[in-house]
């Protein structure tokens, strides 16, 4: 399956207890990437690939993510958006959310954890670093 051509709307309902991390990127190139690295990690479940954060809005409505990958650097601040709409939600509240931006400038990051991320990356991460961090 091609993780970047998945959608709200053909994206079949989850098997109760499997593990699902759901990635949000409008950089299909960079999702798919960080895709890669999160099936290839050694890290089990089903990965989930939005390139608009509506869509992924519509999904996690009805399926909470164990991990939440959300690119800051979406248009309009839509991936800020959406990490204030996930800790709005309360059957997202043990949602993992790790942010990706583009700097590591220190109102990015911080903005980034006052909406509730876990932990956050500047795009060009240590992939490695990254995998042991998301190992769960």
């Amino acid at each position: 399956m091609d993780s970047r051509n998945a959608s709200a709307e053909n994206v079949s309902k989850l098997e109760k207890g499997s593990r699902l991390f759901v990635l949000v990127d409008d950089n299909e190139d960079d999702a798919f990437l960080l895709s890669r690295q999160v099936l290839s990690g050694g890290m089990e479940g089903k990965v989930r690939v939005f390139n608009e954060a509506g869509e992924a809005k519509t999904f996690l409505a009805a399926n909470p993510a164990f991990i939440l990958i959300v690119a800051l650097s979406m248009r309009r601040d839509a991936g800020f958006e959406l990490l204030n709409w996930v800790r709005a939600q309360p059957q997202m509240q043990k949602t993992l959310i790790v942010a990706v931006g583009l700097s590591e400038r220190a109102p990015d990051v911080q903005r980034a954890f006052d909406l509730g991320a876990n932990a956050y990356y500047a795009k060009g991460i240590d992939l490695q670093s990254f995998r042991r961090r998301c190992r769960i």
